[in-house]
């Protein structure tokens, strides 16, 4: 099978941040991506996704939320079948650093893809984490808690239901240049009730900004500069 990945238009992405009596500091970021796949199946992915970021010395609240649509076609026999998702999804985590390198987490997330028959996911999760690396290239940071899942489907499906799982969690983020950076986010969870069910989320990041500043000429011969847009 042969097949390659195209983002088509560009990878859109704008970002904004201020600061309140020097206390609170808050971070905005939008992103708007579209991934086209090819070979034995087409496939085209449009994903937007929204973060709001918002820190007070040693806590930090970190909000999620989005779209996913996911549209399929494979090829078997000249005879093309055709499925479609769409996943939207809300998440808020709150991380505390009580001990040097050491914090608490705890949050929460709800998702629903009626098209694949996911009426509600409910998630609530808590735990430890600690910074193995705190460097101005590299950070890595590894978590264990304990997060709980309550799933409703359309169908009677095995997945339905509550679980209870332990999880196990790694964060590394390598800050290539002022521009770019390289971020693995990856998850384990292990079934309490069932200990042969194990599931494994890794997710792998690339980010590229192009910025421009959109500058206009103030009466007294200054350049002032209004505001910026990036392209990741």
């Amino acid at each position: 099978m042969l097949s390659f990945a195209i983002p088509a238009l560009a990878q859109e992405r704008s970002e904004t941040g201020r600061e309140v009596d020097g206390l609170w500091k808050f971070k905005n970021e939008a992103t708007l991506n579209t991934t086209i796949l090819t070979g034995d199946s087409d496939s085209i992915a449009l994903n937007g996704d929204e973060k709001f970021v918002a820190k007070k010395k040693a806590v930090t609240d970190i909000f999620r939320s989005g779209v996913t649509y996911i549209r399929e076609e494979v090829f078997n026999d000249a005879t093309p079948a055709k499925t479609a998702s769409r996943d939207i999804f809300a998440k808020d985590k709150i991380l505390w650093e009580f001990y040097k390198r050491v914090y608490s987490y705890s949050g929460g997330g709800w998702l629903t893809n009626k098209t694949s028959g996911i009426d509600h996911q409910l998630d609530g999760f808590t735990g430890l984490g600690y910074k193995l690396l705190v460097l101005e290239k590299h950070n890595l940071s590894v978590e264990t808690g304990y997060r709980f899942k309550h799933q409703t489907t359309a169908a009677s499906l095995p997945d339905e239901g509550t679980s209870h799982n332990i999880d196990w969690g790694l964060d590394y983020l390598w800050n290539i240049t002022d521009k770019s950076s390289l971020e693995n986010e990856t998850n384990s969870l292990f079934d309490m009730k069932n200990q042969d069910n194990i599931n494994v989320l890794s997710q792998t990041r690339l980010k590229v900004e192009i910025v421009k500043h959109l500058c206009s000429e103030h009466l007294s011969g200054r350049r002032l500069c209004r505001g910026s847009k990036t392209r990741q």
